[in-house]
């Protein structure tokens, strides 16, 4: 496991409670890097050498030239008894790698500590290890510590692959957490130990003791290499963090991204957040009458000059100008306010857009992305009714002022001007009504679905659309009385169709009229527009996307459904209760393709 320091020397400090602690280590995510674009765990070791129990809050933010520019800091509690040492884990959210971290856990120069930049890389592939274990080689295999493995599932998206040797000892809510992230797609390859024999697992991992070379566990895929850890190639490596299983037939989506006019090198940039960001704003935002407020800003100006200054020069121009200049300034005034003001129909609101995974029945590991609209200026917290619980904000201009606090109270405090808006993003674990697929027809070609029929249950809403996918193809379905059937006229390959590559440009929609976006209830032609980008980003697309982006694991679908939110997965901000948004229910099934 790479180790960062977190400065040349131990740094030494004093808590609130004039206890000293030391922090002689930190690190980044599960190999010493993070991914872009997710939520990486930054672990900090503290030590407590006094006889008094250490209890403070650690916090990281992002080093910036202004003062006045700091983006908001994320908190973490730590409470350390004497003479112990413990790993705390606060949940960075990476954007890019060019901008370094702070941490600090007082107000004083010394109770701080310079973390060096978050180096970017894929997916993390580890050998997962126990403290206690008698140390032996790994070869080409990052070691990662079973004890440091993240208290919930929102915090592995930056983990690819975990190789294990042994049965590993997870402390608390790690064991679920780990189950979690296998369920949810997560690989892992069993590994010969030292008498040459694959290990055998105890409860609560049983499952892994079947004994096929391949076989699923949920969404996730569990695999049998017979080599010991220090015997495991780079290609073995690669093999086990691949999921795709490309054919000759797959020609569509080489040939879309080869358009040199919409794609670079053969990739599609990808805008993870900001592109459903910025839908959410267009609606969520306050708008006023600028075609009438900027003409009376000129003509205002015209008045003073050269208006009120002909008045001054005419003879008795005195008095008539102080009354010309004072009605002007009243009169222009009340236009400004009137023009200006929120409308007394709008209201304080929360616009969203949420990826719902279900992993488990009534289990989802949900991605969220809101806008917040604040009538009257404030700070604002929001959080969930749900666990594992991770905030961020994603101003592409601006640097909001607010904190984000970890832990068990996660929620993130935010401060809006008056008539503006913020933009946050979100991971939770929530619980909600289990839905259900009744999967009543599947076809296959040569291992690739030609048709299908099937129904929805325990959805809060009929589907605004649905998805159903297959290795590298999705196949959009149509409602068909009680079923949803494949529409064979709008199925293709995943990778083109989240990026848009089907879609001829058409230069004349720059010359067509805007729809109005003010009114307080959305439609569902507009939760319709965000199916590429959900759909795009619950498969996890990062940076940019290649033709073969978005493939399934042989023998799984994934069927998705769009729907219009209900309160299973809303945000919570008091003051802001107007919310509305659409949620994408997602769900992999196991399937025989024979």
């Amino acid at each position: 496991m790479a180790i960062l320091l977190a400065s040349p020397a131990m740094t030494r400090a004093q808590t609130s409670n004039d206890v000293e602690i030391l922090v002689p280590e930190t690190t980044w995510g599960f190999d010493g890097k993070a991914v872009n674009e997710t939520f990486t765990p930054l672990h900090v070791l503290v030590q407590n050498p006094g006889p008094k129990t250490a209890s403070g809050l650690l916090k990281v933010r992002r080093i910036t030239s202004l003062e006045t520019a700091q983006e908001p800091p994320v908190v973490a509690p730590f409470d350390v008894p004497p003479f112990e040492e413990r790993w705390v884990q606060v949940p960075i959210f990476i954007p890019d790698d060019f901008v370094p971290f702070e941490l600090s856990w007082g107000p004083g120069a010394k109770q701080k500590a310079e973390v060096p930049q978050a180096r970017l890389g894929d997916p993390a592939i580890v050998l997962l290890t126990n403290p206690a274990d008698r140390p032996r080689s790994s070869g080409l295999l990052r070691r990662f510590r079973a004890s440091l493995f993240p208290p919930t599932v929102t915090l592995t998206d930056g983990l690819g692959v975990v190789f294990l040797d042994a049965p590993p000892n997870f402390p608390g809510a790690r064991m679920q957490a780990f189950f979690d992230w296998l369920n949810c797609g997560g690989t892992v390859v069993l590994l010969h130990d030292e008498q040459d024999q694959f290990p055998k697992f105890p409860s609560p991992l049983t499952v892994l003791n079947d004994p096929r070379d391949e076989f699923a566990v949920g969404a996730g895929q569990v695999r049998r290499l017979a080599r010991q850890a220090g015997a495991v190639t780079e290609a073995e490596m690669r093999l086990a963090g691949s999921t795709r299983t490309l054919k000759q037939s797959d020609r569509e989506s080489e040939v879309a991204f080869a358009d040199p006019y919409r794609t670079y090198n053969g990739r599609f940039p990808w805008r993870r957040d900001r592109a459903v960001l910025e839908k959410l704003e267009s609606v969520a935002r306050f708008h006023r009458r600028w075609w009438l407020i900027y003409p009376l800003a000129i003509m205002y100006l015209l008045a003073l000059f050269p208006g009120t200054f002909a008045i001054a020069r005419s003879g008795k121009g005195v008095r008539r100008f102080y009354i010309a200049y004072l009605s002007l300034a009243v009169l222009f005034s009340t236009a400004f306010k009137t023009l200006g003001a929120v409308g007394g129909g709008q209201a304080s609101r929360i616009r969203s857009a949420t990826i719902a995974h279900q992993f488990a029945p009534g289990l989802f590991n949900c991605d969220q992305w809101n806008c917040l609209a604040a009538v009257n200026g404030g700070t604002y917290s929001v959080s969930h009714e749900a666990s594992g619980r991770l905030y961020c904000s994603s101003e592409e201009f601006e640097v909001p002022h607010g904190l984000v606090t970890s832990g068990s109270e996660a929620r993130y405090e935010i401060e809006i001007p008056v008539a503006s808006t913020r933009t946050v993003v979100s991971r939770f674990r929530a619980s909600a009504p289990p839905f259900k697929v009744d999967l009543r027809k599947l076809d296959f070609v040569d291992q690739r679905l030609s048709n299908c029929s099937l129904a929805f249950e325990g959805l809060p809403s009929s589907p605004l659309q649905a998805f159903i996918c297959h290795g590298s193809s999705i196949l959009r379905l149509k409602e068909n009385q009680e079923t949803w059937d494949v529409d064979q006229r709008r199925s293709q390959t995943t990778s083109v169709f989240v990026t848009n590559l089907d879609v001829a440009l058409d230069y004349s929609s720059l010359r067509r009229p805007k729809p109005s976006l003010g009114d307080p209830l959305l439609s569902a032609e507009f939760y319709s527009s965000f199916d590429r980008l959900l759909v795009g980003n619950a498969f996890n697309l990062r940076g940019q996307v290649h033709p073969h982006s978005a493939t399934l694991l042989p023998g799984q679908l994934r069927v998705m459904a769009l729907v219009e939110a209900d309160q299973s997965f809303a945000p919570r901000a008091e003051g802001l209760a107007d919310v509305q948004g659409c949620v994408l229910y997602v769900v992999d099934l196991p399937v025989s393709e024979n």
